[in-house]
């Protein structure tokens, strides 16, 4: 009996998880549901198990579990549908929903977003699903994500990819998020949400993410972005930059994790626009001159060769100095923005602007007979993808 009884508590304690707010950014206005119950949502809020969060005009951010960070949109209806230690379910009913997971605190659970259109099984760290008026949009901002359709359909998002769906019609093969945002508007929305999001949740320490999953997202997230809308990419870079400098981020609590992740980041960008390593140099330096020196020596390093002192110079001016001492400063830096770089490009070495002819095409899987086991959704299993395969969206 009393083996029976503890069976029972291990069986509850794996099943009973709660989620709750941890910030609300925006004006409107933002309501929690539960049991027939409404009241505005606010700060700190724990939300129970089937809790339908409704927004209008504000964000909400929520830590779904340990490591996951989901972010409901203006004008959205996201209900908490699974919490549990195996892992967490969130079903988006309209609008739009911005996840970000850190692998390392969030190993061996699951995650998954599921909407009328199919559902969407977190391979990675970031990704985000839109959904309006019966179509559908989900981007890979870093990592990948699986998404399989009602019909047992199923198919891989690169980071840098994109999958659409118009009114009554299956998803698309993904294509890369570049091609998408040339062409639709809406799609560049998605990006800069991606980008705002993330260097909020980055810059507030939102679900405590580990400084070196915030760098390896941040890094990820800003080369996807910056190569699908390459006209923002100083923009993207300073707030970038901004968030990973911050004073109450993981990242920015010391000197030298703020040099790191200012290097990295700066260097991912510049990767990704290697034409605008001057102007994304001088955006990040404006946004933390105190790691202008890193920041000179990273964009040099991966910089076209003849850059260099193009990049010295929009430092100088962005930061005031003269030129010779932002090179003074970069060659000091020299250890740091080593390091830098190599951390930028680990973390995305399998990011390129990719083509449509590399995405995963779509194909009907079989579930895994032992997916019921924790309660959750079924996740289909997916052909192992090459990492150094360019993503498409």
């Amino acid at each position: 009996m009393l083996a029976l009884v503890m069976a029972l508590m291990v069986a509850v304690n794996a099943v009973a998880q709660e989620a709750r707010i941890v910030k609300l950014v925006g004006t409107g206005s933002a309501v929690v549901e539960v049991d027939g119950r409404v009241t505005p949502a606010r700060e700190a809020m724990v939300l129970p198990l089937n809790a339908e969060i409704r927004t209008t005009g504000q964000e909400v951010y929520v830590e779904v579990a340990t490591g996951i960070v989901a972010t409901v949109k203006a004008n959205s209806i996201v209900r908490l549908d699974t919490l549990s230690s195996a892992g967490s379910v969130l079903e988006l009913k309209q609008g739009t929903l911005v996840s970000q997971i850190d692998k390392k605190r969030n190993a061996g659970k699951s995650y998954q977003v599921k909407t009328p259109r199919g559902v969407a099984a977190a391979r990675g760290t970031a990704f985000t699903i839109s959904l309006a008026h019966d179509g559908l949009a989900v981007a890979a901002t870093a990592d990948a994500i699986t998404f399989t359709t009602p019909a047992g359909v199923s198919f891989t998002v690169q980071a840098g990819m994109i999958s659409r769906a118009d009114p009554g019609q299956p998803p698309g093969a993904p294509m890369p998020l570049a091609t998408a945002a040339a062409s639709d508007p809406e799609v560049g929305t998605l990006v800069r949400d991606a980008v705002q999001v993330l260097a909020t949740v980055v810059e507030n320490n939102l679900g405590s993410i580990s400084a070196d999953s915030a760098v390896n997202l941040m890094a990820q997230v800003l080369a996807v972005a910056v190569m699908a809308v390459p006209t923002e990419a100083t923009t993207f870079t300073a707030q970038a930059v901004t968030a990973v400098t911050s004073s109450t981020s993981a990242t920015g609590a010391s000197a030298d994790s703020a040099a790191l992740a200012a290097g990295a980041v700066t260097a991912a960008a510049v990767q990704s626009a290697p034409a605008q390593a001057a102007a994304i140099a001088g955006a990040a330096a404006q946004a933390a001159p105190a790691q202008a020196g890193v920041i000179t020596a990273a964009a040099q390093s991966t910089a076209p060769a003849g850059a260099a002192s193009a990049i010295v110079s929009e430092v100088a001016s962005a930061t005031g100095q003269t030129t010779s001492a932002v090179q003074a400063s970069a060659d000091a830096s020299a250890t740091q923005a080593a390091n830098a770089v190599s951390v930028s490009r680990d973390a995305i070495s399998g990011i390129t602007s990719g083509s449509a002819s590399q995405a995963t095409p779509p194909e009907t899987v079989t579930p895994s007979p032992e997916a019921g086991d924790t309660g959750l959704p079924q996740t289909p299993s997916v052909p192992v993808v090459d990492p150094t395969v360019s993503p498409s969206s």
